[in-house]
């Protein structure tokens, strides 16, 4: 008897998603590494609030992981389109960051605020990977079984 599977349903190839996902985390953590530096410059060496740090750190990596990604991990050309697309799933992270960063900021005040922007990427990182992968290039129904 033929299983029955919802219209428009393709069969995913998950070694492939996850060799996706595995190269998006290596680039996204080059990419926090260099975020956390400059998190630390900014607050610790410049004295900037926190927010400020993390907004301009966070949008300086994202011209950095929209090229690497996408040449790398994705495949593609880089355009205009795509980083702007790019630019706005990562501006959605960063805004629901900084609502955590907030709540941390009044939940814990002893604590650095270096450390606290740290503890925010969890948040966003399996986020920001569904929707680059499924909007930006829309690949998440192509990894399948050839």
């Amino acid at each position: 008897m033929k299983k029955w599977r919802p219209s428009g349903y393709k069969r995913m190839n998950f070694g492939a998603l996850l060799k996706k996902f595995c190269g998006f985390s290596i680039i996204g953590g080059i990419s926090t590494v260099l975020s956390i530096g400059l998190i630390f410059l900014f607050n610790d060496c410049f004295g900037w609030h926190a927010q400020v740090s993390y907004a301009l750190s966070y949008l300086m990596t994202i011209a950095f992981s929209y090229a690497m990604n996408a040449r790398y991990v994705f495949r593609r050309k880089l355009s205009w389109q795509g980083l702007s697309g790019f630019l706005l799933v990562y501006l959605g992270g960063m805004v629901a960051g900084l609502g955590v960063l907030a709540i941390y900021m009044l939940l814990f005040p002893n604590v650095r605020p270096s450390i606290l922007s740290i503890l925010t990427i969890p948040v966003t990182m399996l986020g920001n990977y569904l929707l680059v992968d499924k909007i930006i290039f829309g690949d998440i129904l192509k990894c399948r079984s050839k």
